[in-house]
């Protein structure tokens, strides 16, 4: 995992924690409120391949559901 998903991954992380694990209304929250994502953040997000994302997006699908 490279910086940037290291980045991007740890914010995700907080927003499904936030959210009481509910990857659905992270992923809409994340969406709906991209502006206002901390600069190093949108930078990293920016920074990623779509492929990059998944893999992220993919590790915490799993992590949620054993919850």
């Amino acid at each position: 995992m490279n910086q940037n998903q290291i980045t991007y991954r740890h914010y995700f992380i907080q927003q499904l924690e936030f959210r009481e694990y509910d990857l659905e209304k992270t992923i809409i929250a994340m969406s709906k409120n991209f502006a206002s994502m901390p600069n190093a953040v949108r930078e990293a997000h920016s920074k990623l391949s779509v492929s990059e994302r998944n893999e992220i997006i993919q590790e915490l699908s799993l992590f949620s559901t054993q919850r």
